[in-house]
Parts: structure tokens; C-alpha cells; sequence
């Protein structure tokens, strides 16, 4: 592969080097948006490659997300705006050592080449990426109970893996209950998710407040 120093020639280079093993999985690319997006019934894998020109080198900074669509269309059925799909995920790096627990192998958090050098070893590290923590990652995702894990079981003050603190709040209860949460049990997280609003003063507290009367036991 052809050693590159420009940005567009490096960004065409690297997106045709992980394209082919991408869209075997039923990715496809949106160039205007630089991500690759894949629905499988109602769940959305959106990974988005951002590149950087920078002096002598390019940073490639890699971000995933999983959405759950019928989630999403529950909330918009009872009048709650949603915010975007970016809902659960991150950089590759916190979700390599945040979920997995594994220390992240590489010295940055975004890939980085350098220019004059051959393309092609940082397209097989990104590739090694997908398949040791993107796909595991998206996959654990997909089953309600591990999600159930991510949105409930952290720590009640914390975002985690969830994109925003706002967005686990209104989708906790849809989460719940795909993963067979009691009654009960969705009760207290109510109750415990709306104190911690309230200490926060958060002004999305109201939003909040709707979605619980709506959906209440």
C-alpha cells in the first residue's frame, strides 16, 4: 500500500482498507457523517472514524454506539423527545478498559499515522480493534439483561457507558422491563434515578417527571 501524506488520500486509503471486512457484517458507510451504521431489527451499530490532520501525522479517533430502536420509538410514542442515537458506547479505548476491564494497548487514545508511513499496519490494528472490542462490545448490547447491567446496575451517580446521564434516566425503565425487571423493582429504580435528579437540580428533571407518569406501575 502507498505511503500518503495528505488527509483525503489517507482518509480514502484507510476507509477502503476496513470497508470490505465492515460491510461482510452488513455495515454501510455515510461519508458526509464519517460513520459506518448497521441495523439489525431494532438494533442500531453506528461506528464513526474521525480523522484529524495534524503537523506530520493524522489521529484517527474511533467512536461506537449502540441504539435500541424500539426503545426510542416508545419514547417518542408517549412525547419525549430523544435526544440523538449516540446512546451507549464511547471511544474504543474507555470501553476496552471501562467494560472489558483491559488495559488499552496502545500509548494514545486515537491511532495515529504518521505520514510517509505505510498505511496498511494501522488498517490491520484498527481491524484487530473491531474484532477484540468493537463486535464484542455491540453484541453484549444487543442481549437485555447485559444492558440491563449497563444502565442499571452502575453506580446510581454515574453515566458509564451510557452517553449522557439524561439518557440513561429516560430509557432505564424500557431497559427494565426488556430484561424482566419486577414491578417493584422499577418502582425503587424510579424512585432512586428521581432523588438523585433532584440533588443534581438537573434540568431535564421535568422530562423526567413526564415519562414516569406516563409509564408509571
Amino acid at each position: 500500500m502507498k505511503e500518503i501524506s495528505d488527509l483525503k488520500s489517507f482518509r480514502d486509503a484507510f476507509v477502503g482498507g476496513i470497508s470490505l471486512s465492515l460491510e461482510k457484517e452488513g455495515y454501510q458507510y455515510k461519508k458526509s457523517k464519517e460513520v459506518f451504521t448497521k441495523l439489525n431489527n431494532d438494533h442500531q451499530f453506528s461506528i464513526f472514524i474521525y480523522m484529524y490532520r495534524r503537523a506530520g501525522f493524522i489521529e484517527v479517533e474511533t467512536r461506537v454506539y449502540y441504539c435500541n430502536t424500539t426503545i426510542e420509538k416508545k419514547l417518542k410514542e408517549i412525547g419525549i423527545k430523544v435526544l440523538d442515537d449516540k446512546v451507549w458506547g464511547g471511544s474504543i479505548k474507555f470501553i476496552s478498559e471501562y467494560y472489558f476491564g483491559a488495559e488499552y494497548p496502545d500509548k494514545y487514545t486515537n491511532l495515529i499515522y504518521e505520514f510517509g508511513e505505510e498505511t496498511l499496519p494501522l488498517i490491520q490494528t484498527w481491524l484487530a480493534y473491531l474484532s477484540s472490542i468493537i463486535e464484542p462490545f455491540l453484541k453484549d448490547c444487543t442481549n437485555p439483561v447485559i444492558l440491563n447491567k449497563i444502565v442499571n446496575e452502575e453506580k446510581i451517580d454515574t453515566s458509564g457507558l451510557n452517553t449522557s446521564y439524561e439518557k440513561r434516566v429516560l430509557r432505564f425503565y424500557y431497559v427494565g422491563k426488556m430484561a424482566g425487571l419486577s414491578d417493584d423493582e422499577l418502582r425503587k429504580l424510579f424512585e432512586l434515578y428521581e432523588n438523585q435528579l433532584i440533588k443534581l437540580n438537573a434540568n431535564y428533571l421535568p422530562k423526567f417527571i413526564e415519562m414516569k407518569n406516563k409509564v408509571i406501575l
